[in-house]
């Protein structure tokens, strides 16, 4: 399955669960995401992982676990940074989350 229409649809699910506060399986789609994102070669997975590791965090955030975000967000800052380089717009954005 082509990565960015697989991470386009299951986005939508994992935003869906985020919405109604059901951040475990948030969790779960987010993970999956990540998981096939590390496993398929394509030019865009840096910027996949990264952006789904924010999400990853965020959804830590949301439900109160701070100490699970705080590593997902640095995570998706270290990737951020060796895909664009640090003065992208994208990285500055994300370190200042």
């Amino acid at each position: 399955m082509h990565i960015i229409l697989f991470t386009s649809c299951t986005l939508c699910y994992a935003e869906y669960y985020k919405q109604r506060c059901e951040f475990d399986l948030a969790l779960e789609v987010f993970d999956e995401m990540l998981q096939n994102q590390r496993e398929t070669e394509h030019e865009d997975n840096l910027m996949l992982e990264g952006l789904t590791l924010h999400n990853i965090g965020v959804v830590h955030m949301l439900s109160g676990n701070f100490t699970l975000a705080f590593p997902a967000f640095k995570e998706a800052v270290r990737i951020k940074r060796n895909a664009f380089g640090e003065d992208h717009p994208e990285v500055a954005v994300r370190t200042l989350i």
